[in-house]
């Protein structure tokens, strides 16, 4: 089996060796392991998601900041739900036309903004941000995954926490090419 593959290896390694990245690995070994292996100790976490996101408030004493601190804590709430396996959603399965009910994951969730549905290995290259917009014309919540960028609407239906949870579910798995990124 090994032998099938080594032209393979021999090109990961060919690789390795550009700019002496293979030295530095062979050098500390279990540094360079958390780079080539998943580890379950790494598992994602709610609080570990929400540290992440950094929340980009109106100025304290607005009249808008209210509303963005309620709808910031719904995406706490929201975020230990997903953990603990309490939200769920149907979704419609193209090849069949059935609807297959799956429990929302934080990687569904890191995947919406990021495009990436883990934390890599070295961390993001930038820090995750939360924008709340104010506008009447943008009524759902989106993503940019090229800046990791949250886009919340800032609306009494998000201030509500069941609204929030219906509407942050169903605009993520109802946004284009989600899962497929």
């Amino acid at each position: 089996m090994i032998l099938s593959t080594l032209p393979e290896i021999e090109q990961f390694i060919q690789g390795l060796n550009i700019n002496g990245v293979l030295d530095v690995m062979r050098s500390n070994p279990m540094k360079s392991r958390k780079l080539l292996q998943f580890s379950e100790a790494e598992k994602l976490n709610a609080d570990k998601v929400d540290q992440l996101f950094q929340f980009c408030y109106s100025p304290t004493g607005s009249n808008n900041r209210r509303d963005e601190e309620a709808i910031a804590f719904n995406f706490t709430h929201y975020l230990q739900d997903v953990e603990a396996d309490r939200v769920s959603t149907s979704i419609l399965d193209p090849d069949t036309d059935d609807l297959n009910s799956i429990t929302v994951q934080l990687t569904h969730i890191l995947q919406f903004v990021t495009g990436c549905p883990t934390i890599p290995a070295t961390g993001f290259d930038k820090q995750l941000s939360v924008m709340f917009n104010h506008t009447e014309t943008q009524r759902k919540l989106t993503a940019n995954t090229c800046s990791c960028t949250l886009y919340l609407p800032v609306s009494k239906v998000l201030v509500e926490y069941e609204s929030f949870k219906q509407e942050f579910t169903e605009c993520m798995f109802s946004s284009p090419a989600f899962g497929v990124v």
